[in-house]
């Protein structure tokens, strides 16, 4: 399984409206090929926040790249958010029911 981190800083008054716009992307995401799973994390007192994509393999996580790009833009453009990073990671430990649904 891998997965991709990315890490927003939202203006304060534009927290609740990014948090339905990361509901409308979920639905985006999740119907890409090869998705596992996506959460969305938010500090709102802050307005830093985070979205964790799950893929089942390298090449679905590479086939997402720009898919992805483009809906962290639709995601942020609303709100005036901006992305302070973007990592790609293996998960090497993961829940055994997960790793189950990633092999099948």
């Amino acid at each position: 399984m891998f997965a991709r981190t990315a890490r927003y800083e939202v203006p304060l008054g534009g927290v609740e409206d990014d948090i339905r716009e990361a509901a409308e992307i979920e639905k985006k995401v999740t119907a890409l090929r090869g998705n596992k799973g996506f959460y969305y994390f938010v500090d709102r007192q802050t307005g830093r926040t985070m979205s964790l994509t799950l893929w089942d393999s390298e090449s679905s996580l590479r086939d997402s790249a720009a898919p992805t790009a483009a809906l962290r833009q639709e995601l942020t453009h609303p709100t005036g958010a901006k992305v302070v990073s973007v990592d790609e990671f293996e998960a090497v430990v993961v829940p055994a029911e997960m790793s189950r649904t990633a092999a099948g």
